[in-house]
């Protein structure tokens, strides 16, 4: 469909709700007659072609919907220059390229998805401080270096994995105050190169629903304070090196054997394995494999992960 067949009878409107409707083509460069806009849904449309400039004409537009197209090249900077918004999703696209480092809007964004793209470079700062922030997706991407200081405590879902957050300086570990972000329904820090062990402080973690670190490098016990975790319904914490007996009782009682498999030192419920056995005390990784996965380790201050990446 022709964008001008598909586009020109909307441009009337305050409000559209186009989803699904393989309208195809590109979005034409003419936004700036939709000023009045307040909600604009064109996700899962096959609209290809870069972002047009033009967005930053919407001055008043709460949600904009562009996932599940084709829309490719670099985000456009005055995408973030939107002051009413509320809700972005870009996620599922071809965009490439950093995220603008800098933005002047933003101050009501409470969702910012970009999942499921190309995108690169370090994750900006802004990203992680914004004021209502909720929900911010930058899951599966190809992100790389060191995550900023993150002081958006009103995120309750945060998705990084499946990126390349590594760099030779970077330490590795997951942070202590980790726990400190109590509004956390869903953690996902999984497929990255954690090492170190589990903190403790997880465990004030005390509306968390959802919880994968797996396929990380990290070690030690499965600390007994997740077991305060009364809302906890998935766990993963497979393929690490952790050590010891699985803790037990209220939601850990309802965990299965995947969400330990990969982890030769656990024992105990429910596992097979018991811990009477010599064989579970020490199952470390080689000195030699540690080294080199540390070498190319992340530290960060607090990086909260949501659903995403496998869990849902």
């Amino acid at each position: 469909m022709e964008p001008s067949k598909w586009f020109n009878p909307i441009l009337t409107l305050k409000s559209s709700t186009s989803h699904s409707l393989n309208l195809g083509g590109q979005i034409p460069y003419v936004f700036h007659h939709l000023n009045t806009f307040k909600n604009l849904d064109l996700s899962d449309n096959n609209i290809g072609g870069e972002l047009p400039s033009t967005l930053s004409n919407l001055h008043h537009l709460i949600f904009l919907g562009l996932s599940g197209n084709k829309f490719r090249g670099q985000v456009p900077s005055s995408l973030f220059d939107l002051p009413q918004l509320s809700h972005l999703d870009c996620s599922g696209n071809q965009l490439e390229g950093p995220l603008p480092n800098k933005m002047t809007g933003f101050s009501n964004l409470t969702l910012l998805w970009f999942h499921e793209n190309l995108l690169n470079g370090t994750i900006p700062s802004w990203c992680l401080s914004l004021p209502f922030l909720v929900d911010l997706n930058l899951a599966n991407n190809q992100f790389t270096g060191l995550i900023s200081d993150l002081s958006s405590y009103s995120l309750e879902n945060l998705h990084l994995c499946n990126n390349k957050l590594q760099g030779n300086k970077f330490e590795g570990k997951i942070p202590d105050d980790v726990g400190e972000l109590h509004a956390l329904i869903g953690l996902n820090l999984s497929h990255n190169r954690l090492i170190g062990p589990i903190p403790l402080s997880m465990g004030n973690l005390v509306n968390l629903e959802s919880l994968d670190l797996s396929s990380n490098i990290l070690t030690g016990g499965i600390p007994t304070e997740l077991t305060n975790l009364n809302y906890l319904a998935v766990l993963n914490l497979s393929h690490n090196h952790l050590l010891g007996e699985i803790p037990q009782g209220k939601q850990f009682n309802t965990f299965m054997n995947a969400s330990y498999e990969g982890n030769l030192g656990l024992c105990g419920i429910p596992l097979s394995k018991t811990c009477g056995n010599k064989d579970v005390e020490q199952h470390s990784p080689p000195s030699s494999t540690f080294e080199h996965e540390q070498k190319f380790g992340f530290g960060w201050k607090p990086v909260a992960i949501g659903y995403g990446c496998g869990m849902h």
